[in-house]
């Protein structure tokens, strides 16, 4: 009896021995394709993964090699290692707003102030003469310096001063005396820093700009900054002149006005200060001669030694070689000041004193008035204006800037600032109708018989007038029209 169950434990056991073997053969045993109508239609939809059997098995293909593409599903160990080092398409979709919002914050950066006045201030000169001094550009290598006419006028050489501190000879080659440009030429080099030239043509109102030069009190260059005020055509030649509220120093003549990009887009030519002007003028202007494209063209003229003169005028008045006589009323035509409305004036010398009897009575205004200078006399002379015609809504300030007195060979004289009063012409407020008149004191060359008073000179808002200082009377001054007498 326990045979049979002796014999059916064996048996038992040999069949699980052998389903394993069988078992272990057919996992190492490659899979061979099956047969065609085992292939799943490509218009049938996928079956869910049903165990691991059948993500670890991967889809029978039949024909040529397979070609992996995006709609050839992969074994997972093929799927896995990509996943790993590339970014998912919608990682990818998500970063590519990132990239391109970027794009614009790679344009060129405005340069900073202190970058623009330090590459500016290596081609920045001093120039002095013996009236006076001023600043100047090196815009080319070989030497040529851009200044203003008034800084150099009257003269041939001048002493230039390298921002190095290097000093040098200078001559005097083209003047611009209607636009009050001048070339000097200084010994070039090849390493020679220079400025770089821009152009008013994109120039708009409020736009920032930089003025820089030399200034007197501390021989030292100064910066100021600003803005575009106005951009005023000259009338009648027509060129550019900038306005600007940056605050102009004494010696800055002739440096340069930037633009935000350290471009030279004008040259530094007047301005006028509350101080010159009283308390009723609470602004500051200053004025540039624009680089505009014919400013541009006559540069190589000048670099040449070419001079533009002002045009003569055979009216009394109108030019220094044709001055008014005392008592001769002329007329001029201007603007206001930082506007567009027409002026007229009419301004006329009524006397002229010179000498001993001058100081005198400088002493009895004030008996600590100082005494001229040494070779100098004081001038005293006494000047009308009529305001005859302008903008009723608008004042016209009438200031001792207005004017300034020459030699005969057309040297500025330069009058002390310390006499006491003010001249009486300062400040004074008009109106269209309205009348000034004061005495003016100037000291002048001892033997210098016949020098010349101005008015409007290099003031870009003013008409220009010319006026002996000559002691002679007319009996008869005309019809108030600039008349000849008979």
């Amino acid at each position: 009896m326990l045979r049979w169950p002796l014999a059916l434990l064996l048996l038992a056991l040999a069949a699980a021995c052998g389903g394993a073997d069988a078992a272990t053969d057919r996992l190492s045993t490659p899979t061979e394709p099956s047969a065609p109508a085992a292939v799943a239609s490509p218009d049938a939809p996928l079956a869910p993964p049903a165990g691991d059997s059948a993500v670890a098995a991967p889809p029978a293909h039949t024909g040529p090699a397979p070609v992996q593409t995006a709609d050839t599903p992969t074994s997972l160990p093929q799927a896995a290692a990509p996943a790993a080092t590339a970014p998912s398409a919608a990682a990818a979709a998500n970063t590519a707003p990132n990239v391109a919002a970027a794009a614009p914050e790679a344009q060129p950066e405005t340069p900073l102030l202190a970058d623009i006045l330090e590459e500016i201030t290596r081609s920045m000169v001093r120039i002095t003469t013996l009236r006076g001094e001023g600043s100047g550009i090196i815009f080319d290598p070989r030497g040529y310096v851009l200044t203003a006419d008034h800084v150099v006028r009257g003269v041939t050489s001048v002493t230039v001063y390298r921002s190095d501190g290097s000093e040098e000879p200078g001559i005097v080659l083209g003047r611009d005396e209607v636009r009050d440009l001048a070339i000097v030429k200084i010994s070039g080099d090849r390493e020679m820093p220079v400025a770089r030239l821009g152009s008013t043509d994109n120039v708009r109102m409020g736009d920032p700009v930089y003025s820089l030069g030399f200034t007197p009190f501390n021989e030292a260059m100064t910066s100021t900054v600003g803005i575009v005020s106005s951009i005023l055509p000259h009338r009648p030649e027509g060129y550019t002149i900038i306005q600007t509220d940056a605050f102009l120093y004494p010696g800055q003549s002739g440096g340069p006005l930037l633009n935000a990009h350290g471009e030279v887009i004008g040259v530094l030519s007047q301005s006028i200060r509350v101080s010159e002007l009283g308390r009723f003028l609470p602004v500051q202007a200053g004025w540039a001669v624009g680089l505009d494209r014919e400013t541009l063209a006559i540069l190589p003229d000048l670099q040449a030694g070419m001079v533009f003169a002002e045009a003569v005028s055979p009216e009394l008045g109108r030019s220094k070689e044709n001055p008014a006589p005392i008592g001769w009323p002329v007329r001029v035509n201007g603007r206001i000041l930082g506007g567009d409305g027409e002026t007229v004036h009419e301004l006329q010398t009524l006397a002229v004193i010179r000498g001993e009897r001058a100081f005198e009575i400088l002493q009895i205004v004030n008996r600590f008035n100082p005494e001229p200078a040494e070779g100098m006399e004081y001038l005293l002379a006494l000047v009308r204006v009529r305001y005859i015609t302008g903008p009723v809504d608008a004042t016209d300030y009438l200031s001792y800037e207005d004017f300034r007195t020459l030699s005969g060979e057309g040297l500025s004289y330069v009058t002390s600032f310390f006499l006491w009063p003010a001249q009486p012409i300062l400040a004074s407020i008009m109106f269209p109708g309205g009348v000034a008149q004061g005495w003016t004191t100037w000291q002048v060359a001892t033997d210098d018989p016949n020098p010349l008073l101005t008015f409007g000179l290099d003031l870009s808002w003013r008409g220009t007038a010319w006026f002996s200082l000559e002691p002679e009377e007319l009996t008869d001054p005309g019809n108030g029209e600039g008349q000849e007498q008979e």
